[in-house]
């Protein structure tokens, strides 16, 4: 199963964020998080996202100053290459985990040898003999970077009291840049 696309938006009637995730498979996932989840995991993918930019380069970069801005540039560079403005398929045929979200209760996130984070999600259940729903993916880089950019937009439209950087303006079309001289 590959990811086809991504959806990440805050829900203000559920105050819940909603992942929804297309896969190639004609199938989609969706997820819900909660504000204590995402406080938990927002600043660990961005742990994770500056941990293995500087695993990435051939730069000795020890300082975490040097790590964070070499993250920050990848990241607005695989910002900038993504496609933000198509909406999400709707219409999906299979729904791997039901067409209820999973209520995220745990969330694991891995480094992998080969560059990509793998992230883990529970549900955790109450009832006695059920088990668990969990999902599990795997993310290269660029995606995990507009993770990281569609979860702070969505944080910032929660108006949730949890640190995200204020959203940036989107680059000038090159025709409507000031010429500058130097």
């Amino acid at each position: 199963m590959k990811i086809q696309q991504l959806s990440i938006a805050y829900l203000e009637t559920e105050d819940r964020v909603l992942v929804r995730i297309a896969t190639d498979s004609d199938g989609e996932i969706r997820l819900w998080l909660t504000f204590r989840m995402t406080g938990r995991l927002l600043p660990g993918l961005r742990q994770t996202a500056t941990e293995l930019e500087a695993s990435r380069t051939p730069l000795a970069t020890r300082d975490d100053h040097s790590k964070q801005m070499l993250s920050d540039f990848r990241r607005a560079q695989s910002v900038q290459e993504a496609d933000f403005s198509t909406p999400f398929r709707q219409g999906a045929t299979a729904f791997p985990l039901g067409r209820k979200p999973l209520l995220v209760t745990q969330v694991q996130v891995a480094r992998r040898s080969d560059g990509h984070v793998r992230l883990g999600f529970v549900e955790s259940v109450e009832k006695e003999g059920a088990s668990p729903r969990q999902f599990s993916l795997t993310l290269d880089p660029g995606l995990l970077h507009s993770v990281i950019h569609l979860l702070e937009a969505a944080v910032r439209k929660a108006q949730w009291p949890l640190a995200v950087p204020a959203a940036a303006d989107p680059p000038a079309p090159a025709a409507e840049r000031p010429a500058l001289v130097n």
